[in-house]
């Protein structure tokens, strides 16, 4: 028996042995022959779950982390972020660098890293943005996204844009996009970097990436008149519970014009173009916007019904219009609060 067999079977038979796990590590402080013990894997989670003693289910933790292979079973891959909940915050981080270079299998449990990106420290914080790398299919991307809609932390920006950079897709180009502008030059240098690695990695043509990389091609320009632009507004201001409220719903639109770039002329801000504005065009504004959202919905409702689909050109038009949406509302978000800002 090596060192290493009877250090684990002492272990699981509820004795410790004296000083570090025997173990050769490599550069992820992971045993450089992990394979060889891939047995003890399942005896060692029903250990961990079970064991009351504090300091026992650390050194298990400590195994289990050593031992895991690159690609873990769904049960092993949620003992392990299991450890996530311990009250240590190095004890945490080091858990955290270690899940980075894995690849976690569809259905793990992500909650607990999500829950070190919201409350962890600067330290616990970055270290899980990066073990968001592991998840599978896009889920780690998709929550990224989210954070990087959000922070105002030069650091946070500057970790996930090089980790998409890494492992986005196209729906992160117009988030990353969003964020160039009124942010430092280092971020923005680190973000167009991330968009020129997913540009690559999807083998995107020349012509395209100039197109993409181009703020003005995710610009939302209001297309209809300066009259329907205040009833999508007075829509706004009713779902954003600021119907009563004319100062907040003035502030809104004044915010939506400039980023929508709608012209008001001859008026110079949106309270002016309010004041000023029929009563019963800003209704009918209101009711056509309100009628096309209804039909697209029950155009929607429609197609499902009945198993058809779309085209491929309408499909691209609808992912081209919500890559656009995510632009636009994560460049409002540096000037609204959302309901869902705090995730």
């Amino acid at each position: 028996m090596t060192d290493i067999d009877r250090y684990i079977t002492q272990l699981l038979d509820g004795n410790v042995l004296p000083g570090e796990p025997p173990f050769s590590l490599d550069s992820n402080f992971r045993a450089v022959d992990r394979e060889a013990y891939q047995s003890y894997l399942p005896v060692l989670c029903r250990f961990i779950e079970t064991e009351t003693d504090l300091f026992k289910r650390s050194i298990a933790r400590l195994v289990l982390e050593r031992i895991i292979p690159d690609k873990p079973d769904l049960a092993t891959a949620n003992c392990l972020l299991k450890g996530l909940e311990d009250p240590d915050r190095i004890t945490r981080n080091s858990l955290l660098s270690h899940i980075e270079p894995l690849q976690l299998p569809e259905g793990t449990d992500l909650e607990s890293i999500k829950e070190c990106i919201r409350k962890g420290d600067f330290l616990v914080r970055s270290s899980a943005l990066k073990a968001l790398r592991a998840a599978p299919g896009i889920e780690g991307e998709l929550f990224l996204l989210e954070v990087l809609r959000r922070t105002d932390n030069f650091w946070d920006i500057e970790t996930i844009a090089d980790i998409l950079g890494d492992i986005g897709s196209v729906f992160s180009l117009p988030v990353l996009m969003a964020r160039l502008e009124n942010e430092t030059a280092e971020t923005d240098e680190d973000i167009y970097l991330a968009l020129e690695k997913i540009a690559s990695r999807l083998d995107m043509p020349k012509d395209l990436r100039a197109q993409l990389g181009d703020p003005d091609f995710w610009k939302v320009k209001w297309q209809g008149t300066k009259e329907s632009f205040v009833g999508f507004m007075a829509m706004v201001a009713l779902m954003s519970g600021n119907g009563d409220n004319p100062e907040a719903a003035d502030q809104l639109g004044e915010i939506f014009r400039e980023e929508m770039h709608v012209d008001i002329a001859p008026f110079q801000t949106y309270r002016e173009l309010r004041l000023c504005s029929n009563d019963e065009d800003m209704f009918g504004a209101m009711v056509g916007i309100e009628e096309s959202l209804q039909s697209r919905i029950l155009l929607e409702v429609a197609l499902s019904d009945t198993g058809i689909s779309e085209s491929r050109e309408s499909q691209f038009e609808g992912v081209y219009f919500n890559m656009l949406n995510d632009y636009l509302f994560t460049r409002l978000r540096r000037k609204i609060r959302f309901a869902d800002d705090d995730f």
